[in-house]
């Protein structure tokens, strides 16, 4: 989903006096519509109920979870396989033996996050954050890695080719 962002000014006024300048216009605001400038930004829109359920049953296979702060939680053992974590901020976030098999990360930000044993297979992680993440035994097999960001990101045991060193995630 995009949305477009578009200057609208007031109509101009000639004044009522005449030493006063002929024409005042103002700058009213930004309107959320289709623009004429044509620039156009990622808008993420989670569904609620989605998210609740993440929370309380730790399953949300195939969730819309685009944009959702989940910064910080603890998501040890979750099923996010499919789910949709565009935009997403995981950052500090607890993802350890999580499954997330072919989830949509693009755009996600897992800055500091603890990946320990977690299962990526198939995840689109397009320009994802990973900056400073602890990757322990995690597995990548075929993930979509174009411009993911990792500056000081941990890896550990980890592979690309499904083998996980005996991590039990149990």
């Amino acid at each position: 989903m995009t949305f477009r962002l578009t200057l609208v000014l007031t109509d101009c006024q000639g004044s009522a006096k005449p030493h006063e300048p002929l024409l005042r216009c103002r700058l009213v605001g930004l309107i959320v519509a289709v623009g004429i400038f044509g620039a156009t930004f990622p808008a993420y829109a989670f569904d609620a109920t989605h998210l609740a359920q993440l929370l309380v049953t730790n399953e949300c296979d195939g969730c819309d979870l685009r944009g959702a702060d989940l910064s910080a939680a603890n998501l040890d053992h979750a099923d996010l396989s499919r789910a949709n974590l565009s935009g997403a901020s995981l950052a500090d976030a607890s993802l350890i033996c999580t499954t997330m098999i072919g989830a949509n990360l693009t755009d996600a930000n897992l800055l500091g996050s603890n990946v320990m044993g977690a299962r990526f297979a198939d995840a689109d992680m397009t320009r994802a954050n990973l900056t400073s993440a602890v990757l322990l035994r995690t597995a990548l097999l075929d993930a979509i890695t174009t411009d993911t960001v990792l500056a000081g990101a941990i890896f550990y045991r980890s592979m690309s080719d499904g083998g996980l060193w005996g991590v039990t995630c149990e």
